[in-house]
């Protein structure tokens, strides 16, 4: 008799004989290991707070991991045939902070819930979900709220200094002119301002991409340090290359009939928060940024549209707005990905923690 049950990490179906049961296998399509479960029952699997990866366990098993502590209100947990993650709170009310406060009096009230934070490290499977418009604006809405002078700092930072990289181009862009300069002068004054353009856009992508992780993590719920922002080096080389392609093809897009570059826009979308958030290649970025756009192109429509007038705004109010509605817009694309991935928002994990 052969015992089939997903894997932990990539969800794919394994197959193995009954003579295997907890032993330990690997997969063969993304070479995670893993313990093979007994035959019968549903089993579960356990993502820490720490990006481990546990499981399949029995229930039996599960129960005992929660009461000897192991298993805490900050971890999530899978059971076999469901396609959605559930915080352990959810499926043990008692866990309060971390383990379990387990009482001998069964009639005991139970703990008060206390609504997690998402886990960091390995995320849940990416389900492509279909969101609101509407329903994004308000959940970022909430998140700007509450998270606001983190927010602010965030993106105030990265805005200075995008700034101050892109200043020796601009300057030597509106100086030459002036300076009625001879051939050889204007070649110099060309190769220079080629340089810091190239210079001023890869320090904006590198800072893109800590802003990226900064921004996600606020909207897991997730406190970040202003130091996030300066860790996108690793994934910059995938980073550049793709921002890079993603300008050609807008652009030319753009150019055919601006039509074509706006759903090229919204198309590709997700793929450089998928390259950050999931160390994706640039390709695989592309791909899954196609299926996870199919029928959400048009709440991506109406969330543009919300940036575009975040950002009139911001202008109207004698420009130094900007630095107040921006993060907002930006805030919206961050939970517009995360809703498209399947992942729970903080604002409805905010809801059901109001609601125990």
């Amino acid at each position: 008799m052969a015992i089939e049950f997903p894997c932990p990490a990539c969800g794919q179906t394994l197959r193995v004989a009954e003579e295997y049961a907890g032993k330990t296998a690997k997969c063969p399509e993304c070479q995670a290991s893993m313990t093979v479960p007994a035959a019968g029952g549903k089993q579960w699997f356990v993502q820490t707070a720490r990006g481990e990866r546990k499981g399949p366990v029995a229930k039996a098993e599960l129960d005992r991991w929660v009461s000897e502590g192991k298993l805490t209100s900050e971890d999530q947990v899978l059971q076999e045939g469901s396609e959605q993650w559930q915080w352990a709170a959810e499926v043990y009310p008692n866990l309060v902070g971390g383990a379990a406060t387990v009482s001998s009096n069964p009639y005991a009230t139970p703990n008060q819930y206390v609504t997690p934070t998402q886990p960091s490290g390995p995320l849940p499977p990416i389900q492509h979900t279909l969101i609101s418009g509407e329903q994004v604006i308000s959940d970022s809405w909430e998140i700007y709220k509450e998270q606001f002078g983190m927010t602010l700092a965030g993106f105030v930072i990265v805005f200075v200094l995008n700034n101050l990289a892109n200043a020796p181009a601009d300057i030597i862009r509106m100086v030459v002119p002036e300076m009625n300069p001879n051939g050889g002068e204007i070649l110099l004054m060309g190769v220079a301002w080629l340089f810091f353009t190239v210079l001023g856009m890869a320090i904006n992508v590198w800072l893109m991409v800590g802003q990226f992780r900064y921004f996600l993590q606020i909207a897991r719920g997730q406190t970040p340090q202003i130091t996030d922002l300066f860790t996108g080096w690793p994934q910059f080389p995938k980073a550049f290359g793709l921002f890079l392609l993603l300008m050609l093809m807008v652009l030319a897009g753009t150019m055919l009939c601006i039509v074509p570059g706006v759903i090229l826009a919204l198309m590709f979308m997700p793929s450089l928060y998928l390259l950050v958030d999931r160390d994706m290649g640039v390709m695989e970025s592309l791909n899954r940024s196609q299926e996870l756009t199919n029928g959400n192109k048009g709440s991506l429509f109406l969330i543009g549209l919300f940036g575009i007038a975040l950002a009139i705004g911001g202008l109207l109010a004698c420009c130094i707005g900007i630095l107040f509605t921006m993060p907002l817009a930006s805030m919206t694309w961050t939970v517009a990905y995360l809703g498209m991935t399947g992942e729970l928002n903080i604002a409805a994990k905010r809801r059901l923690g109001q609601s125990q």
